[in-house]
């Protein structure tokens, strides 16, 4: 472990006084402190070598005008005795002791320190404190050491450094009193910064605004106003909290970055001797005689919410702009708690008909009585002037937008209106206002305060008899435009109360509302007619900076008020009988199905128990030999199907003599009348003698995996899903009938029954009139039947777990006629097998197959998996684009290839050299003999194919001679042409350059192979009959010659 590095001992201050300098008297301060003493490097390097290594020790001094650690910055170092700092004893080993005089700063001593220490050195010292130390000014200091290992002849530097000493105050000495010097004088802090008191006496304090108060005191300065989360030091500086979300969020919303391209030219700034509308106006206002300065913060507040504001003075010039080097005051630091949000206020229901609108007219001169309304109704022929009971101009504070009102209107009708001025100039003009729909839409409207960005209102609603309140969302609402462009769900207008304050008055039409119908369904709706609706509203606010907190006034209201009667919805209640009728053939159509569904959704398993006396009598009449049960659409993608039959549908398929078919996906099983006969009635002979015992099922298990772990037989692979047959018998301790009964009591109990229960939500679920009514209750009516049948499934599942008795289940190993299955297959061109493995058995075994199409059929002796197979011919190891790939593929695609060149799946190796048993193999395969061979081995198999002519039999595990595969590719022609081989004759003549070296047996053959071109010549016309081939070229070779004979 690597000890610390030591702490320079007994820091402390030395001297405290003045100097002159350049005909000044400056202040000065002396810091001391010992050295580190007989330091064992040992201790901080692995590798301590005096002739390799330079070891150094250094002292760096940090300063700071405040307590902030974060902002201290180093001023000295003793590794730079000539930098702003002057050290005494640093350089003298027999002094134990340094001293350090610090009293002025320059821009050359910073590059100086900034070339040491450039991580730490990044800020100067002469911005941070001027020029010289202040008089009667208070600084804190940081002492470490710094241990520098060097290497003599890379120059590599490794820094290990100490903790911080503790931290050192010093104030400086009071200077004789001098003339004032501008460049070094301060502005006077704003100290009665506090927030300002109204008329009443109170705090201008809301949820979402504060106003401020404070005193110019200096011509030559303006302020600057930050809000932040925390209390700013007196002495802060902006990169203490430049990264505050509060702080940054103030400047977002008034002085955001396209604004201010340079950041530290951003901030709210504020010049009482300027103009102060031009930035904040409204906001910031300046009263010369009282020299009282107030500014209102509005943006970006959140209720009940501590924030700290600071203000501080800075110096500017003639040209109102801060002096450099800049001079500033401290920050004055208040806290402000905002209050709660304020709740609106006068919620009315508006019971008539009326529209509001709004209009600009920039002429100063105008006012509200200039004004003339027309409204022209649907069977108006002209415009008609609105006397002034019906209607109201009112001048918003901007001087040039007007906000009209007409009353007296009628319901759901529409409107055109016209504004004139004067002797008959038309100002506005719009075509279509809608009044309210008094049977399904209502009107409210309250006053409140203008919303910012993160405000809002939310309005509640519920209907007379209701037991809570369901919240609207702005889709529930009409939408409108306000005269900034912002789209609102409320319509604001100023009126005669609150003309000259803060306050709106806000409009909403609600036109629908959330309903969550019986089952879950949530949908919008329109509003009842001839109904009361309680209403009320509360203000809403998002915080600006952490936006998932939320603040909510108190509700005001509730307002009621009744929609009116409407003969269109008293007519819609003669849908009940036809409600009531379709959901009934819907849960008909459910029961007329040949099976109970169990526990849907619960697992991965298609589970269900057949009706066996519906399906019972369905095969009494009805004609054929099989009657079906198609489960497909239920079993798609389910990789097991659980099936209850009862044991009495056996008696009647025996009886009947028909097969009960079972269709899933992609699978049926055919259970043929004596498929479970007398091995069935042995095996489940002693369950049935049980007393307890009352009825008797079969279970039947299905399973199919497309992607299975199975090992399959070598070679082969799938075009069928792996199935598995599972049967067992198993016992209950009641009949199917009495379950039967109990199903039904559970849809058809008038008291507790399913039916009557959701036949009464459905009943009692209001959809409105309007367009997509019927479509809803359509869809509403089907998922309350599909969540009948989820819940009857989930109470079978329970009947059956709990009349099923233990040890009554047999499992059932044989059947006594076959259970026929037909699979779906993959189309693939390949010869398909039938493979099955029994219960019990450890390989596969192939059964008779029949292909119909891509539907396979075959024969279960008994229970086991099952599946069907093609041949794998993939072959490895073949580069792309390789000269003999297309001619491998085809043989591979009609022979089996692997049988004579095994491993070939994962490398075939084309370029190995052929032997001359892989030769005769592959004769044998395009012969037709492999079948007839089975059992030989390759030298039996060379003289049963008549080829130990043309190959001697001690030569098989050579590499195959080109002559010797020509002879055997004619004896191969021949077989196909059914000719003698020594008859063969080339068709032309053949020139051989090297035909000498072809021996006397071979010489047929060869000229007639390569008249074929078979197997062809080099470019010099040579054939190499004593040369190898390769594999690709035999197999290549050989797919050729069958390319002739019209096999390939």
């Amino acid at each position: 472990i690597e000890t610390d590095v030591p702490l320079p001992v007994n820091f402390r201050l030395s001297g405290n006084d003045r100097l002159t300098s350049g005909g000044k008297v400056l202040n000065y301060i002396d810091l001391s402190f010992g050295k580190v003493m007989d330091l064992d490097w040992r201790n901080y390097t692995a590798r301590y070598d005096e002739s390799q290594y330079q070891y150094e020790i250094y002292y760096d001094i940090f300063m700071n005008s405040g307590t902030n650690m974060l902002s201290f910055i180093p001023v000295g170092t003793t590794q730079d005795l000539q930098g702003d700092v002057v050290f005494s004893g640093a350089d003298d080993p027999r002094s134990a002791e340094i001293t350090a005089r610090i009293w002025q700063f320059t821009d050359d001593g910073f590059i100086r320190l900034n070339s040491i220490l450039p991580n730490e050195a990044t800020f100067s010292a002469v911005d941070k404190f001027g020029p010289n130390l202040l008089p009667n000014t208070v600084y804190y200091f940081l002492l470490r050491t710094r241990l520098v290992i060097r290497d003599r002849y890379t120059d590599d530097i490794v820094e290990k450094t100490s903790m911080f000493t503790s931290l050192l105050p010093v104030t400086t000495t009071i200077l004789e009193v001098t003339p004032p010097d501008d460049f070094q004088r301060k502005p006077l802090a704003p100290t009665d910064f506090t927030i300002a008191v109204g008329p009443d006496g109170e705090q201008m304090l809301s949820g979402d605004s504060v106003t401020f108060s404070w005193t110019h005191q200096e011509k030559d300065v303006i302020y600057q106003l930050v809000r932040t989360t925390g209390r700013v030091h007196p002495m802060a500086e902006l990169s203490e909290f430049e990264n505050d979300p509060v702080y940054t969020s103030f400047l977002e919303e008034y002085d955001p970055p396209d604004n201010s391209p340079d950041p530290d030219d951003r901030g709210v700034f504020l010049d009482p001797e300027g103009d102060p509308e031009q930035d904040f106006p409204g906001k910031f206002t300046y009263d010369s005689t009282t020299g009282i300065c107030r500014f209102t913060v509005d943006r970006g507040m959140f209720p009940n919410r501590l924030y700290y504001f600071s203000l501080k003075a800075i110096r500017v010039d003639a040209s109102r702009e801060p002096i450099e080097p800049p001079s500033h005051s401290v920050w004055v630091s208040i806290p402000v708690t905002t209050a709660l949000i304020e709740p609106p206020s006068m919620l009315e229901a508006v019971p008539g008909a009326e529209i509001g609108f709004y209009w600009t007219d920039p002429d100063p001169a105008a006012s509200a009585e200039n004004y003339t309304i027309f409204v022209k109704g649907p069977g108006d022929s002209v415009y008609k002037p609105m006397s002034k009971a019906q209607s109201t101009v009112i001048r918003d504070p901007d001087m040039r937008t007007y906000y009209g009102r007409v009353t007296g209107l009628k319901h759901g009708t529409s409107y055109d209106v016209k504004v004139t001025k004067g002797t008959g100039i038309t100002v506005y003009e719009k075509i279509g206002f809608t009044t309210r729909d008094s049977h399904h839409e209502l009107d409210i409207k309250w006053m409140g305060k203008p919303l910012d960005d993160y405000a809002s209102y939310e309005i509640a609603i519920m209907e007379e008899g209701g037991s809570e309140y369901t919240v609207l969302t702005a889709a529930d609402l009409e939408w409108y435009i306000d005269k900034n462009g912002s789209v609102l769900p409320y319509y604001t207008e100023e009126t005669a109360r609150t003309a000259g304050n803060d306050r709106l008055y806000y409009h909403a039409r609600i036109k629908s509302m959330d309903v969550t119908l019986p089952g879950g369904i949530v949908t919008k709706q329109p509003l009842k007619s001839n109904t009361r609706y309680y209403i009320k509203v509360r203000s809403k606010k998002r915080d600006p900076v952490y936006t998932d907190l939320v603040s909510y006034s108190k509700y005001i209201g509730p307002v009621s008020i009744r929609t009116e009667f409407s003969q269109e919805d008293y007519d819609n209640k003669d849908r009940e009988e036809q409600q009531r009728a379709e959901f009934l053939e819907k849960m008909e159509q459910l029961e007329r199905g040949w099976f109970w569904r169990i526990a849907i959704g619960s697992s991965n398993i298609t589970s269900i128990m057949l009706k066996g006396d519906r399906i019972a009598d369905a095969m009494k009449n009805s004609p054929g030999e099989s009657f079906l049960v198609d489960i497909s659409e239920i079993s798609a993608n389910i990789e097991k199907d659980e099936i209850y039959i009862p044991v009495s549908l056996l008696d009647t398929m025996k009886s009947l003599r028909k097969s009960l078919i079972i269709r899933s996906d992609g699978t049926e099983l055919v259970l043929k009348p004596y498929t479970l006969d007398a091995v069935f009635n042995e095996t489940v002979k002693g369950v049935r003698e049980r007393q307890e015992v009352r009825e008797l099922y079969i279970k039947l298990d299905h399973s199919r995996v497309k992607d299975s772990d199975t090992v399959l037989p070598s070679g082969m692979i799938p075009v069928s899903a792996v199935n598995g047959l599972d049967i067992q018998a198993v016992g209950f301790s009641i009949t199917y009938a009495e379950m039967a009964t109990m199903f039904n009591d559970r849809l058809y109990n008038e008291d507790t029954g399913l039916v009557s229960e959701k036949l009464t939500l459905l009943l009692n679920t209001y959809v409105g009139s309007g367009t997509g009514s019927a479509a809803l209750i359509d869809q509403y009516t089907r998922n309350l039947v599909d969540l009948i049948e989820k819940e009857l499934s989930v109470y079978i599942d329970n009947t059956i777990r709990t009349t099923k008795l233990t040890n009554t289940t047999r499992q059932i190993h044989d059947f006594d006629s076959p259970v026929s299955v037909r699979l779906r297959t993959d189309e693939t061109g390949e010869l398909m097998s039938a493979h099955v493995k029994y219960r019990g058995m450890d390989n596969w075994r192939k059964v008779t197959l029949i292909e119909s199409g891509s539907v396979a059929m075959l024969d279960l002796l008994k229970p086991g998996t099952f599946v069907i197979l093609v041949p794998d011919r993939s072959i490895g190891g073949i580069p792309a684009g390789h000269w003999a790939e297309e001619h491998i593929l085809r043989m591979a695609s009609r022979y089996d290839l692997e049988s004579v060149f095994p491993g070939m799946r994962t490398n075939f190796m084309p370029d190995n050299k052929a032997s001359c048993s892989e030769i005769v193999l592959l004769y044998e395969l395009a012969a037709g003999r492999a079948p007839a061979n089975t059992g030989l081995t390759v030298r039996n198999k060379l003289f049963e194919l008549g080829l130990d002519d043309v190959l001697h039999p001690n030569s098989l595990v050579r590499d195959a001679a080109r002559q010797q595969t020509a002879a055997v590719l004619a004896k191969l022609f021949a077989v196909k042409k059914g000719t003698d081989p020594r008859s063969l004759r080339p068709r032309s003549a053949v020139a051989i350059t090297d035909e000498s070296e072809i021996d006397d047996q071979y010489y047929i053959y060869v000229i007639t192979i390569v008249d074929m071109n078979v197997m062809q010549l080099d470019a010099a016309g040579k054939f190499r009959p004593k040369g190898t081939m390769t594999r690709a070229e035999a197999v290549a070779a050989f797919a050729r010659l069958l390319e002739l004979t019209g096999e390939l």
